[in-house]
């Protein structure tokens, strides 16, 4: 195991393996997957995590994230 791989975590992000530095935020993983669209939800291990708290809520190993667009309609 190389040093740098010692600083990594591994997230499930929408149902995909990715390999994150560990003390990347909610927000980060936003930006580095270029998400800017304000309609949607993220949730993390089957909890909302909620918007206000993106910037402070780092993930952490095993992590299940997922990025949900909400469904207009009836």
């Amino acid at each position: 195991m190389s040093s740098n791989d010692r600083h990594k975590i591994s997230v499930m992000v929408n149902g995909k393996v990715m390999s994150l530095d560990n003390d990347v935020s909610v927000l980060d993983l936003l930006q580095l997957l270029e998400i800017n669209n304000r309609r949607y939800v993220v949730v993390i291990n089957d909890e909302v995590s909620p918007k206000s708290m993106y910037g402070m809520t780092e993930l952490k190993q095993s992590d299940r994230f997922d990025i949900i667009s909400p469904i207009s309609g009836g």
